[in-house]
This record gives C-alpha cells, sequence and structure tokens, in this order.
C-alpha cells in the first residue's frame, strides 16, 4: 500500500498526517473528551501492530493518575470512554487498511 492511499484513511477517519523529513508518519487528533492525542510510526505494519496490541487500561491508567493532580481532567467514567474510542477507531482504522492491502 502507497503512503498516500494509509495518509487517506487516516484522514477520512478525523487524523492530520504529517510524513516527517525521516519517513515518520506523525498523526494527531482529538478525542471525545479533547485529549491531544498523538501517534508516530514508520511502516504501516507498526500502526496495525500498534492497533492490534492497544490496551485501552494502559492509557487509562495514565490518565487517572494525572486526574489525582490537575482536576481538568474528565471524570473516570468519561476517561475509560475515551480511551474505548480510540480503541475501536484505531481498529476501524487497521480493518480499513487490511481490506485496502487485500484488494490489491
Amino acid at each position: 500500500m502507497r503512503k498516500q492511499t494509509l495518509i487517506k484513511i487516516l484522514e477520512d477517519n478525523g487524523f492530520d498526517v504529517k510524513i516527517k523529513e525521516n519517513g515518520e508518519i506523525e498523526v494527531q487528533q482529538y478525542t471525545p473528551e479533547g485529549e491531544d492525542w498523538w501517534l508516530y510510526f514508520v511502516s504501516i505494519k507498526d500502526f496495525v501492530e500498534y492497533a492490534d496490541n492497544y490496551d485501552p487500561e494502559d492509557d487509562f491508567t495514565m490518565w487517572v493518575e494525572a486526574r489525582s493532580r490537575d482536576k481538568s481532567v474528565p471524570s473516570i467514567p468519561d476517561l475509560w470512554k475515551d480511551q474505548l474510542w480510540k480503541q475501536d477507531l484505531l481498529l476501524k482504522v487497521a480493518q480499513e487498511i487490511e481490506e485496502k492491502e487485500n484488494k490489491q
């Protein structure tokens, strides 16, 4: 799959995408609860592996700890929903990537 196809899939799913000088792909999007969410990867395979292995509990734990210091962080139920939203979006994008690759 060409990077342009990957960029289109990511952009169609609400990500801002930049290709850095070193070839790394940088993607950014705000979650429903306002997290400024950034991902960096080198290849399409890296993205799919990240999506397949994403553990919402890891990010959730980090945000719960941050909430103890910063009350502007959303409520615990909202934090959990946000992490599940990220997981669903990652898996959706990964599935779209795999479908495109299988058509080629």
